[in-house]
């Protein structure tokens, strides 16, 4: 407690102290209020890696959507050329396949379109989730499950492909090495995603999301 040489002078000390914050000596001392930082810690490793890992892959694909959607023109007209060159004159036995195979490709603006949206919200999922938002971790897990699906569909339909080639080829088509090497490529493919999603899911994250 300093020393004073009136009232007055106590006076305009206690008055400087009240408007910096300080306590009034004698009463109840206010708490501090607490920084808006405090309590909520540094955001998990496997959160960073996922979220920088999302922000990445999603710019790449928003880029390669964009150029792929920009050449459509270009893939349309060779689309139609190698169409009507089927139909002037049809080569014998042109698997059905192919034609499949040519059907699908003329969805694919549509494609490329849902793949730029779905890169549009895993950026700014991604962006969010390094800020622990609970929104964030949800959007990216459903992304998760749209690219593992998507994957599966993918793997499922080059097999099936494969298998029907194999089958019309005989001793001349796809071998069994094939067969492996497309099988690790699907593992390979998925990997990926199983791994995020048990990160996703688990309790690391889910606590670091609760706690922001």
């Amino acid at each position: 407690m300093p020393h004073f040489k009136d009232r007055e002078e106590y006076e305009r000390w206690k008055a400087e102290q009240a408007s910096a914050g300080v306590p009034r000596l004698g009463a109840p001392g206010r708490a501090p209020a607490a920084h808006p930082s405090r309590g909520q810690g540094r955001a998990p490793t496997s959160v960073v890696v996922i979220g920088w890992m999302f922000i990445v892959v999603a710019a790449l694909l928003i880029l390669s959507g964009a150029m792929n959607l920009l050449a459509l023109p270009q893939m349309t007209e060779a689309l139609d050329a190698m169409e009507a060159d089927l139909k002037e004159a049809p080569p014998e036995g042109l698997p059905w396949e192919f034609t499949f195979v040519l059907s699908v490709l003329r969805y694919a603006g549509i494609w490329m379109s849902v793949q730029m949206a779905i890169a549009v919200l895993a950026l700014v999922a991604g962006i969010q989730f390094l800020r622990l938002r609970a929104w964030a971790r949800t959007a990216l897990e459903v992304v998760a499950w749209v690219g593992l699906a998507q994957v599966g569909l993918v793997g499922l339909g080059w097999l099936w492909m494969v298998t029907s080639f194999a089958s019309k080829a005989g001793a001349g088509g796809p071998g069994l090495l094939f067969g492996v090497v497309l099988s690790v490529m699907f593992v390979l493919s998925a990997a990926p995603f199983v791994v995020i999603l048990a990160f996703l899911r688990g309790r690391t994250i889910r606590e670091a999301v609760a706690r922001s």
